[in-house]
């Protein structure tokens, strides 16, 4: 049995253990407030490029914060600060849109999935008429997709707005679980056709434009689709120029143009085109997509190749 010294000693000892872990307590959440509150160099950057306050700082506490009453009011003229789409890339079906999205999203803190296609919808709600991305969003990241539920869809129906839509899919999303801090790209080619209009619900977002010489083009779909129709894929190369003119008419100096027959011919040259208009810096090394490529791994994503020009 404890005598009544025993007990002392107990007592002292559990009120010196006591104030120890008080003390580390203490510390630890001192530590943690240090963390949270800290701004490293890309918050800094966030801040001065989207200074609605949308992004929040602090590392890997960092959340986003939308509020509709006053961020959709100013997408209607800075999308870009509302809803965090740093860029959109267009072009034909087969016109070198995906390896230029995949130079593109070998910049840090860039990345986004296979197709989007929310600016295909006039208002939110109309996004459940969009065919097959309102179907695709819900497909899995082992198929490069977004991966939201069903119920996180019907979320993005009830939006205020366009960037709000974008916001809930960055934080739906398990592409951005593991890259919280990247700005949304939205690679679809299917806006080439209306790209006026979806430029018209974007205003201030740059946009690259992937273009093949028409024989380039029209090989690439003849290689693709069984018993192609000659007069149905020059008509559809015609509306895609149409669309294409509108938006350069409307919006000239929003729009990058990146010729992709010769992109196979002088990647290099191209792309830092294409990263100059950007306002980013190319490496030569992005070529390898193995900056993208780890990207891709921690998400999920198919593992893509080095560039080649046997793509094309």
């Amino acid at each position: 049995m404890f005598g009544s010294k025993d007990l002392r000693r107990f007592r002292s000892r559990s009120v010196f253990f006591g104030a120890i872990l008080g003390l580390a307590s203490i510390w630890s959440f001192y530590n943690l407030l240090q963390v949270t509150l800290q701004t490293n160099p890309l918050d800094q950057i966030l801040l001065e490029r989207y200074p609605t306050g949308k992004w929040i700082t602090g590392n890997s506490f960092r959340e986003n914060v939308f509020d509709a009453k006053r961020e959709c009011p100013v997408s209607r003229s800075d999308f870009r600060s509302a809803s965090g789409v740093f860029a959109i890339i267009a072009g034909c079906e087969n016109s070198g849109t995906t390896v230029t999205s995949e130079f593109i999203m070998s910049a840090p803190y860039l990345l986004g999935a296979f197709e989007c296609g929310i600016l295909l919808s006039p208002t939110p709600s109309d996004f459940v008429n969009v065919h097959p991305f309102y179907e695709w969003i819900t497909d899995g990241v082992e198929k490069n997709q977004w991966a939201l539920s069903t119920i996180q869809r019907e979320r993005l129906l009830n939006a205020t707005c366009h960037a709000e839509m974008y916001s809930m899919l960055h934080i739906f999303s398990p592409v951005y679980r593991h890259f919280p801090d990247s700005l949304i790209v939205d690679k679809t080619p299917g806006y080439i056709y209306e790209l006026d209009a979806v430029m018209d619900r974007s205003p201030g977002v740059p946009v690259v434009v992937s273009v093949k010489s028409d024989e380039d083009q029209l090989r690439s779909w003849t290689k693709r689709y069984k018993k192609p129709d000659q007069t149905s894929l020059l008509e559809r190369l015609q509306k895609a120029k149409q669309g294409l003119q509108r938006a350069l008419d409307k919006y000239p100096g929003r729009i990058h143009v990146v010729n992709t027959t010769e992109l196979y011919k002088d990647p290099n040259k191209a792309m830092d085109q294409v990263y100059d208009f950007l306002g980013l810096q190319w490496n030569p090394e992005f070529l390898s997509l193995k900056h993208f490529n780890i990207k891709g791994k921690t998400v999920g994503f198919p593992q893509v190749q080095p560039f080649d020009a046997e793509w094309q």
